[in-house]
């Protein structure tokens, strides 16, 4: 077991069923672990009701995760990748001190007897996949019964995991809930730990909208992320953060380069540009595009230029000034959503002020320019009062 979910770290999730005290002090402790390494919003301990199913499903419907199956009672449908719809054995390894403990050493090549991973190796493929795996999620605490409760053949573990899909399909093919806990006690259980593991789009970041003032502007461009380019040695699409989009690029020490940047606002007469983000690729519910993109990138454009020259209006947010109701010209673009396009949730930026000031604290340290330190105090005070 790597030490990642052996010593305890912070607790900082939110319980929003059961209670840490209802857990066996082991399976307190490997939860509590947990939550320090993969950062989940909230926990859930799973009791295996009937109406805790229900509402697990309700809430994968209305998400668009699976589909009732009308003609059938209690039938869902759920889709997913046809190269992921069962254990793949180049990917299932056992974990030991000596090779020959999992499989015979062949003369050459991979064992074809099953795959055999050094506890070294497996440590740093953990340390890369794990940390802050469930940011913006629900942890759910499962414990499950492989075989009758009390029989000396079953077994029992403890499945951590933030997928509701999950939980209901665990429900299905094993016991689970508050009676394995009870019948668990102080007994030795197997631990489980299992992500989605891809991070969550922006939902609430709007399409356009503008800086507060140039040392606004810096900020907004210190917190940028974008996803990681097929050229990157990331996989798969991850939302990172990506400073001024130039993040692999920087030749010098980036806070330096955010007092280079800010430094502009102290020259004689200086006239300082506007400063405008950008998001082409918000989705809805369904995980359509809320705006079409290409050429029609123009209209907003538009708007830009006309604020620049003092002739459009703009509404005032926590974020910074978006377009006003009519202020972005759609004519003969159809049915665009615009309230969508420019909601601004709460919960989100609360979720983003943190993380934006926890990865420039980490990362930027103490070359982090006093300025930005005051933007994202700002950031998170409007967005209190929101």
């Amino acid at each position: 077991m790597p030490p990642q979910l052996q010593n305890g770290l912070s607790f900082s999730a939110k319980v929003i069923q059961g209670t840490l005290d209802s857990l066996p002090p082991a399976v307190r402790a490997f939860v509590e672990s947990s939550v320090g390494l993969c950062e989940p919003d909230r926990v859930h301990i799973c009791d295996g009701s009937e109406g805790e199913n229900q509402q697990l499903l309700g809430h994968m419907e209305a998400e668009g995760m699976i589909k009732r199956l009308r003609k059938l009672d209690n039938c869902w449908l759920a889709l997913t990748d046809p190269g992921d719809v069962a254990r793949i054995e180049s990917k299932t390894v056992i974990i030991t001190q000596e090779q020959r403990d999992t499989v015979p050493i062949p003369k050459t090549g991979l064992s074809q007897l099953g795959r055999w991973m050094s506890e070294e190796d497996f440590e740093k493929a953990f340390k890369a996949r794990f940390p802050g795996c469930m940011k913006g999620r629900t942890m759910y605490v499962i414990p499950f019964s492989m075989g009758p409760l009390g029989s000396p053949l079953s077994k029992i573990g403890i499945e951590l995991t933030d997928s509701p899909y999950v939980v209901t399909s665990m429900r299905i093919m094993t016991r689970m809930g508050t009676a394995v806990l009870e019948a668990l006690g102080d007994g030795e259980f197997v631990k489980c730990l299992h992500s989605v593991g891809c991070p969550l789009p922006l939902k609430s970041v709007p399409l356009v909208y503008e800086a507060l003032s140039w040392q606004h502007g810096v900020f907004v461009g210190a917190a940028m992320r974008s996803e990681a380019t097929a050229a990157a040695e990331h996989r798969g699409k991850v939302i990172m953060h990506d400073p001024f989009a130039m993040r692999p690029f920087f030749g010098y020490n980036f806070g330096k380069y955010l007092a280079h940047w800010l430094s502009m606002a102290q020259r004689p007469a200086a006239k300082l540009p506007k400063i405008f983000h950008v998001n082409w690729f918000r989705k809805d519910k369904e995980g359509k595009f809320l705006w079409p993109g290409f050429g029609e990138n123009s209209r907003v454009l538009e708007w830009m230029f006309n604020r620049i020259a003092g002739e459009a209006g703009a509404k005032l947010t926590p974020i910074g000034y978006v377009p006003e109701e009519g202020g972005l010209n759609l004519t003969g673009l159809g049915d665009i959503n615009t309230k969508e396009l420019f909601h601004i949730s709460k919960e989100f930026w609360e979720k983003e002020a943190e993380d934006i000031q926890k990865y420039l604290e980490e990362q930027v340290n103490a070359d982090l320019p006093h300025e930005v330190q005051r933007e994202v105090l700002a950031l998170k005070q409007r967005i209190s009062q929101m």
